[in-house]
């Protein structure tokens, strides 16, 4: 991901594999928002197991994920999103 100075930006999104419906159709109602308020910004979603997710995120090849379980890992940072 590009900062804030540079010209074309990427969001690498991982979601896990079982995140539910009801949690991507407020995905989508924030991407079609964010196409219509920051264009330049393109987003990239990955579907991926959870292991694969945090071997990911891990090695950098997403920017944030979404998994349904907890995650306790020193090198990356968690946030409760839903309840």
């Amino acid at each position: 991901m590009h900062d804030a100075t540079s010209h074309a930006s990427n969001l690498r999104l991982a979601i896990a594999q079982g995140v539910q419906s009801s949690h991507l159709s407020a995905l989508r109602a924030l991407r079609a928002l964010q196409c219509t308020e920051d264009p330049e910004v393109t987003i990239a979603f990955f579907e991926l197991t959870s292991d694969a997710l945090i071997a990911g995120l891990r090695e950098d090849l997403y920017d944030a994920g979404l998994l349904l379980q907890g995650l306790s890992d020193p090198i990356l940072k968690s946030q409760r999103l839903w309840i």
